[in-house]
């Protein structure tokens, strides 16, 4: 291991490889691109900031400017959008 995410705590490494392991076997009987779709967002999921985690300024920086060095930053691995940009008549729309 080179790294783990910054919310991710030493003691939940070894947890974490063997949950990552467990679905590797799990879907083993999977093509491969199905398969490692299905690994690659279970590590994705196990490295996001859990939801109420307050950052400090360092770690919101870090992470927009990962989000941001990403080839697609509006959409999560999963396809849920992260953000979306409006323009006034949108905003105006919403009041």
């Amino acid at each position: 291991v080179r790294g783990i995410p910054a919310s991710m705590q030493e003691s939940e490494i070894k947890e974490t490889i063997e949950k990552f392991v467990g679905i590797y076997q799990k879907t083993e009987n999977v093509s491969n691109d199905a398969s490692n779709s299905k690994v690659i967002n279970s590590l994705v999921d196990s490295g996001a900031v859990p939801y109420g985690k307050y950052l400090n300024t360092e770690e919101m920086n870090h992470i927009i400017d990962n989000l941001f060095a990403t080839t697609n930053p509006n959409y999560t691995p999963s396809g849920k959008t992260i953000f979306t940009i409006l323009n006034f008549d949108e905003i105006e729309k919403l009041f």
